[in-house]
């Protein structure tokens, strides 16, 4: 008994196991990461949503208002006066559909990326896709809608007698000299177990404010194609899958998920170069944007 005891000992590896609970420490740590990341992206999601809907009412409600008082309009002032008042209530109720369309779509993106998010776990991938298709076309949808969008936002604000708030820059865009040297010994059978490694340990890009419509739109896109690159991936239909990262990455060129993924789809379909390329890129970016 002793004898059996003392064995199992002997092959017990301590460092072994010392690696084993490391790594099960930091999965647990970034499964709490990607949790606290996923809550803060719905807050600022319904935020956004909400600002749409309080924004529609506001303006619906000016624009009812405003009708009123164009109706109750002296015959002393000017047929011109009437007609200028009517043109605003017509332009404030435009705005105020304008914003409901607006929160309808980011509803229907919200919901339809939730579903698809909850399809990828059940490993449901025909079902996922579908639900990751219907969110591009909401998204594409928004896009279209940005400019007057963002037309109507200066508009409301300066009805409101406020200063619009316009920010074109992007957080969480870095540039970054990459060594083009960097060698990645890489053939027919290449691991990408470290760069999966090294993909999980690079922070996340910051989330967008509630009120940055093309930065909520980019997001959008960026999730979207990632689900529905994995969903082809995940099914063998390699190509597509590279084309959806490829839209990932024209977005956001350090998003090392898709670079990763990308180079998966590569090495799949026996092209060990491009898979070559793209993991050497993560450890370039790695390197660039230490954790």
């Amino acid at each position: 008994m002793s004898g059996t005891s003392y064995a199992a000992w002997q092959r017990f590896d301590v460092e072994q196991e010392l690696a084993r609970v490391d790594q099960a420490e930091q999965r647990e740590e970034r499964e709490r990461q990607q949790r606290r990341r996923e809550q803060a992206k719905q807050s600022v999601e319904s935020s956004a949503t909400l600002a749409a809907q309080q924004s529609a009412d506001i303006l619906a409600a000016q624009a009812a208002v405003a009708a009123l008082k164009a109706k109750k309009k002296g015959r002393a002032r000017a047929k011109r006066d009437e007609a200028a008042a009517e043109d605003k209530a017509a332009a404030l109720q435009a705005q105020a559909a304008l914003f409901a369309q607006k929160g309808a779509l980011l509803q229907q993106i919200m919901e339809s990326r939730r579903l698809g998010d909850k399809k990828l776990k059940e490993e449901s991938w025909q079902e996922a896709k579908t639900l990751f298709e219907t969110a591009l076309k909401a998204t594409k949808k928004l896009e279209d809608l940005a400019p007057e969008l963002l037309k109507a936002e200066e508009e409301q604000a300066k009805l409101l007698g406020k200063e619009a708030e316009v920010s074109n820059q992007h957080a969480g865009e870095h540039e970054c000299e990459h060594a083009e040297d960097a060698e990645h010994q890489c053939g027919n059978t290449c691991s990408h177990e470290e760069h999966k490694k090294k993909a999980a340990k690079k922070p996340d890009e910051p989330l967008p404010k509630a009120n940055d419509l093309k930065a909520i739109i980019k997001m959008f896109y960026k999730d979207v194609y990632m689900g529905i690159g994995t969903c082809d991936l995940e099914e063998g239909k390699l190509a597509p899958a590279t084309k959806a990262f490829k839209e990932v990455l024209l977005r956001d060129d350090v998003h090392l998920a898709a670079w990763l993924k990308r180079g998966e789809a590569f090495e799949r379909m026996g092209a060990p170069l491009l898979a070559m390329l793209h993991f050497s890129r993560i450890t370039n970016l790695v390197r660039c944007h230490p954790g």
